[in-house]
């Protein structure tokens, strides 16, 4: 079917997408960067100030609030940046949060107490993380379509393996050049961020124009830069979607062009991002407070099973970050060097990156219920976590943090798919309110763990208390499962 062809001053009629591609992998190789220099490095926050917070006369406590700050705050701040992507650009947004966090990580060198800390990391910084990824994930999201989930794929593969030495690499780091030292390297590795915010072009530039037939069928295309060259073999392109309703050439030309809205969530580091391309150019008079009402949908809370999905979600995500945060802090006070912690933590990320990989190739096979994927293996990390706690020896603790760490993949991944398969309607609500609430647990949870380690100071205790996090979310989620099987099956229809 031939595409129709400019006569004079008649125009075309098209539709413009994604570039799939060009310019796309490196804004795919700068999130990779972004996160690596920013995001991941936070998995080694034990390792990092675990010794300056034990100086400080309360190392638990200043894990857990500071971490707790962090997550609220960026959760929270994530929510406000749905509002602002819909009137500034990703690229502006991101650097904003890219000078934010190296501002931050600069004036942490110069860490004196805990108040500084719970500033310079927990506010600035959750703050910067809040606005970049939502923002990264915007650039990446309208750059692919259909190579989404593969070049995803791989870009999660190189940010999982980074994230995987970062232990070791902190730990030497802390022997070679100390406390300070460490943190001046930090600082500079996160200046890597300006830059490479600043290759988020705006997508407008590299879009595909692709023509529309009479009939309403779309003819697959050279990119925009190519199609003054495009000839009568143009009709040798297979069909890629059908719009509902044909517009002429003089309908189309009074329309902005513009992309479909898609939504779409990931995994980074332990860090949950949801992200969905606006269907509008920016807003010349911007109404950001209209704009983040219509992202969030309160009558969600309304209902009970939310309520208990997002809470239960919000438990295992809090238990998991916190666990990993004062994990190095545990082992050290136990008698374990440096070193063997750096090995621990590389073996706890070295098998959560080969679950993942597992995961992927499972789920291009074989298909199933996320929510029981993610019931299935908080069940198996709360006996994971009982024998780590039973067990004394270096073997034992590398051979449970290995097993640890393999279904930490099993928590991670599902979170944004379970909200997909209850609330495909409202996934962006959905996923917005559920960031909010896991926010909201983690300060919760680091409260009762600050107040806890003051009375009892027992770091058997610490893990016990975060391993009820999960008995929490699984005891109730089998209730409700259990009792929603039960109705149905009791339905006479």
């Amino acid at each position: 079917m031939e595409a129709t062809k400019k006569t004079g001053a008649e125009e075309e009629n098209y539709e413009l997408v994604p570039p799939d591609g060009g310019w796309g992998y490196v804004v795919a190789a700068a999130m990779v960067v972004i996160f690596n220099v920013t995001i991941l490095p936070i998995s080694a926050f034990g390792l990092i100030y675990g010794e300056f917070l034990r100086n400080l006369g309360d190392e638990t406590t200043g894990i857990t609030v500071s971490n707790g700050v962090f997550n609220i705050v960026s959760s929270f701040t994530g929510i406000i940046a749905s509002g602002l992507l819909s009137q500034f650009s990703y690229r502006r947004i991101a650097v904003i949060g890219c000078v934010l966090f190296v501002l931050g990580a600069s004036s942490i060198i110069f860490l004196q107490n805990l108040l500084q800390m719970i500033i310079l990391f927990g506010v600035i910084q959750g703050i910067a993380a809040g606005l970049v990824i939502p923002a990264i994930m915007s650039a990446f999201n309208s750059y692919f379509d259909k190579k989404m989930n593969f070049v995803m794929s791989g870009a999660q593969s190189f940010m999982v393996a980074f994230n995987s030495c970062v232990p070791p690499l902190a730990a030497w780091s802390m022997t070679t050049f100390g406390f300070r030292g460490t943190l001046i390297g930090l600082a500079l590795m996160s200046c890597l961020s300006i830059p490479a915010a600043c290759t988020l072009h705006p997508v407008e530039r590299y879009l595909k124009k692709v023509p529309v037939d009479r009939t309403g069928t779309v003819i697959i295309m050279e990119e925009l830069a190519e199609s003054k060259n495009a000839n009568t073999e143009t009709s040798q392109a297979e069909p890629l979607m059908v719009q509902e309703t044909p517009l002429s050439a003089s309908q189309k030309s009074l329309q902005a062009p513009h992309l479909n809205r898609r939504t779409s969530a990931v995994s980074l580091g332990g860090r949950i991002a949801s992200v969905a391309t606006l269907d509008e150019p920016h807003a010349s008079h911007p109404d950001l407070w209209r704009s983040f009402v219509r992202s969030i949908d309160l009558s969600l809370l309304k209902s009970a099973k939310y309520v208990n999905i997002s809470v239960g979600l919000g438990l295992c995500f809090a238990g998991d970050i916190t666990f990993i945060s004062i994990a190095p802090m545990i082992l050290g006070n136990l008698g374990f060097s440096t070193q063997q912690i750096g090995t621990m933590m590389a073996v706890f990320f070295g098998c959560d990156f080969a679950a993942r990989i597992l995961l992927t190739v499972i789920s291009s096979v074989v298909r199933f219920r996320n929510r029981v994927l993610f019931l299935f293996a908080a069940g198996l990390t709360v006996m994971a976590r009982t024998g780590l706690v039973l067990q004394d020896g270096y073997i034992w603790k590398l051979v449970f943090l290995g097993i640890i760490g393999f279904l930490r993949c099993f928590i991670h991944t599902p979170i944004p798919l379970v909200l997909a398969e209850e609330y495909p309607q409202k996934f962006s609500s959905a996923f917005s309110l559920s960031m909010a609430v896991s926010g909201s647990v983690m300060m919760f949870l680091s409260l009762i763990i600050g107040v806890s380690n003051k009375v009892l100071q027992s770091d058997i205790f610490l893990c016990h208390l975060l391993t009820l996090a999960y008995v929490a979310c699984v005891v109730s989620w089998t209730i409700e499962l259990t009792c929603c099987r039960r109705t149905k099956t009791e339905d006479p229809q």
